[in-house]
């Protein structure tokens, strides 16, 4: 019996550039049923002969129905993608984008990811990271059971967590459907609804293998949960369990081993202080013998140091360029940045005098946790991501940049510090969770940190070469922002008056965000 909700669906694996090949069989697959909601390619849909995939583009071979792609393989095909996820590159052809879920309007749930392992995230690969953060954003949903379709490379770690009903793969150059599985032990879990593997051979292949594949069905979430975990006669038991229990212990070895490199870092650290580095602080307060290097009390930061000079930065500072503030709390404030790399580039700052977070009081990291999630959810809903990151070098008051970024360069993020790093010679850590910063330097050592969007944590200590701008050098690159002539803040200057406006349309914008009485 048909289902009013039921879906009609296409399958494809490599077309590698032939066209006129699949739409002759998709013009008999629509004469043959009538209609099909949508197609989804599972492999390289471009090929190595650049005409033809011009063709394309310029309106001469037109997809006869709704196609959706993934990224590619081969990184000559690169120049045919964009890069925004969901982009329509051509009449009926969409490009899914490197990896995500995507809802059709008949609520159909596809993750997919695009691309082969590899070390860094680029459109053509993607890491072990990647495919753990997939699986994060995905499974942290309240009510996620699994996903009606998964288009990827085989990959156990990722099936396991995801449950696919229908899992489809191409890249392997043959055919191969095996019996349904299960995603439950029965002896010891509830019934769940099993998942299908389909590996799709390549267009027009000379051993004439299935390279579409047809099938319909009902969106998971239109199915009582009876109907959903019908267990089919012929299932099978999970099969990836194995290779999902080598993922962990190389998971695990892994981490000992990023343990090991930390614990090695973190008997290093002490050697380091800000004798060793030029700072903005008074040479006396830098030579203070009497105090212990790992003294660990907290100090007053209501009453420190006398300050060089005039704080631009404290409240209660005549410094301070009030009109970029943006909102109070009881402990921090949040303003626009000075020279900011885009309109949406703020600082966190503490409202008396604190230099660092590892100098600032339980009530002021509280409250900069507290901007930071409002932050959060404010470029969330507008569709990006955002980063955070604070140098304590050459400044006098604790800043903690934040700066959006289109949520479809979240993956770019990582391997762009990586890489910038390589190129000064900076050995970045990423800090394990119950790692605090107070547990690897003292109040006066000078280091750098960034907080990416999904938690991860970069750390270096700072020398006297230590470029100032390299958080903007960063998130100001080509992968990025690409915005280069930005990386310094002077070139950012506005006027008095476009601050002023600019700090008013943000303050009507982060009100409803804002944990303060607006």
């Amino acid at each position: 019996m048909t289902s009013s909700n039921e879906v009609k669906v296409l399958v494809c694996g490599d077309v590698d550039g032939q066209f006129e090949t699949l739409w002759v069989r998709l013009e008999q697959a629509l004469k043959k049923v009538g209609f099909f909601e949508m197609m989804f390619v599972c492999g390289e849909f471009f090929g190595a002969n650049h005409n033809e995939n011009q063709r394309i583009f310029r309106g001469e071979l037109r997809c006869p129905l709704p196609t959706y792609i993934l990224g590619p393989i081969k990184p000559d095909r690169k120049r045919y993608y964009c890069n925004v996820a969901g982009e329509l590159l051509s009449h009926n052809l969409t490009f899914l984008g490197e990896k995500g879920i995507f809802y059709t309007a008949s609520g159909l749930s596809v993750a997919y990811l695009s691309g082969t392992e590899g070390e860094y995230m680029d459109i053509c690969h993607y890491s072990r990271e990647v495919v753990d953060e997939l699986i994060a954003s995905i499974t942290c949903q309240p009510d996620f059971v699994g996903v009606d379709i998964l288009l990827t490379r085989l990959i156990s770690k990722l099936v396991g967590a995801l449950k696919p009903r229908y899992h489809f793969a191409a890249n392997t150059g043959c055919h191969y459907e095996r019996p349904p599985y299960r995603n439950h032990n029965p002896q010891q879990e509830g019934a769940q609804h099993t998942s299908r593997f389909v590996g799709l051979a390549r267009v027009g292949n000379p051993q004439k293998l299935k390279y579409l594949y047809a099938f319909h069905i009902v969106p998971m979430r239109y199915l009582s949960r009876t109907r959903l975990t019908e267990q089919p006669p012929n299932a099978t038991e999970f099969p990836y369990t194995e290779a999902i229990q080598e993922v962990e212990q190389q998971a695990v070895l892994k981490q000992s081993a990023k343990d090991e490199k930390l614990s090695s870092i973190m008997q290093l650290l002490p050697k380091l202080d800000a004798s060793d580095v030029s700072t903005t602080v008074p040479e006396q307060d830098l030579s203070r013998k009497s105090r212990k290097r790992h003294h660990k009390k907290e100090p007053d930061y209501l009453h420190k140091h006398a300050l060089p000079g005039p704080c631009w930065f404290c409240l209660s500072s005549p410094e301070v360029e009030k009109h970029m503030i943006v909102s109070i709390g009881e402990n921090a404030y949040l303003a626009l940045a000075k020279g900011g790399l885009c309109e949406d580039h703020f600082l966190i700052l503490p409202i008396a005098h604190v230099q660092s977070m590892v100098t600032a009081n339980e009530e002021v990291k509280e409250e900069v946790e507290k901007y930071k999630e409002a932050l959060k959810r404010c470029f969330s809903d507008k569709g990006q991501c955002v980063v955070f990151f604070e140098r304590n070098y050459r400044t006098q008051h604790l800043q903690i940049q934040a700066v959006p970024l289109p949520m479809e360069l979240i993956h770019a993020i990582k391997p762009c510090f990586t890489q910038t790093a390589q190129k000064y010679d900076i050995q970045l850590t990423e800090l394990p969770d119950n790692v605090t910063f107070s547990d690897l330097v003292n109040e006066k050592t000078p280091y750098f940190t960034a907080e990416l969007p999904y938690g991860q944590r970069l750390f270096t200590t700072v020398d006297k070469n230590f470029p100032l701008q390299f958080g903007r050098e960063v998130l100001a690159s080509a992968q990025l922002l690409n915005l280069p002539d930005k990386v310094d803040w002077h070139n950012c200057k506005l006027t008095t008056v476009e601050e002023t406006q600019l700090a008013l349309k943000f303050r009507q914008c982060f009100c409803k965000y804002d944990f303060n009485d607006c």
